[in-house]
């Protein structure tokens, strides 16, 4: 088989693959378009697996789906979080802090 033909029979399949290669990049440079690009790649993963007749793994993009939008929100959210000033310090931290002053 020619490499056009099997390009033009697959292209679905490798821009799913481009964007898990993405993704894994963004994760690794925890970058917030990695949610977005988690969700692309599931969902063409969806579709892949659909038109295969593969129901488990779609069944398992499909949670990886909803886990990506979950992920995005509480990344943002937390983001905000810290934005506002409002985040704890660590148990012991404050427990230091503390004994710096007393003596």
């Amino acid at each position: 088989m020619e490499l056009p033909v099997w390009l033009s029979n697959n292209y679905i399949e490798i821009f799913g693959a481009v964007t898990g290669i993405l993704y894994v990049f963004l994760e690794i440079r925890q970058n917030i378009w990695l949610w977005p690009v988690g969700i692309v790649t599931s969902a063409v993963y969806i579709l892949v697996f659909f038109s295969s007749k593969f129901y488990a793994d779609m069944s398992l993009q499909g949670y990886y789906l909803v886990i990506s939008v979950l992920g995005w929100y509480w990344w943002i959210k937390g983001a905000g979080l810290r934005a506002q000033g409002s985040g704890h310090k660590a148990q012991g931290a404050g427990q230091e802090e503390e004994r710096g002053r007393k003596g």
